[in-house]
């Protein structure tokens, strides 16, 4: 199980002005980098299970090939369940919240993720192993962090 958490939301109100038009700006770009890594190692752990998929359909003779071992050892993974927390900002945080490194600011960041840890786990959903056929399921817990994960992504 994996923790991913995102400072900034790609989610917000449409700006009124240049100064909330270069903050939703690096609001997005720095939620889009989290999404990306998300998706790229999820083509990754997809292309590894395609690779072991295809070593079940090989002869029983192409198994034992060194290349084909290999392989099967670089595919080799678990199960993994991604949980993805996006931190709300507060409304007084302006567009310095990228370098805002205050003992204040720190402390509340700290807070909000230790709450929403806390509000998660009480989500049954969100700690089971994906089943069946699931290799990969991501959780999006999004809106009201009281309500269950608002969507889930598998793979």
């Amino acid at each position: 199980m994996i923790f991913q958490v995102d400072l900034f939301s790609a989610r917000g109100d449409l700006p009124k002005n240049l100064l909330e038009a270069a903050e939703r700006e690096k609001d997005i770009r720095y939620s889009s980098r989290t999404r990306i890594n998300t998706d790229k190692n999820r083509q990754i752990h997809n292309a590894r299970k395609a690779v072991r998929d295809l070593i079940k359909k090989l002869p029983d003779h192409l198994k034992h090939d060194p290349d084909v071992e290999y392989l099967a050892k670089a595919a080799r993974e678990n199960t993994v369940t991604v949980v993805h927390l996006i931190y709300r900002s507060k409304n007084y945080e302006t567009n310095s919240k990228d370098y805002d490194f205050s003992h204040v600011a720190m402390l509340e960041h700290w807070e909000a993720g230790v709450r929403d840890v806390h509000l998660s786990m009480r989500h049954k959903a969100s700690l089971e192993r994906p089943q069946s056929d699931e290799t990969m399921v991501t959780y999006d817990l999004t809106g009201d962090v009281t309500a269950p994960p608002a969507s889930k992504r598998s793979e």
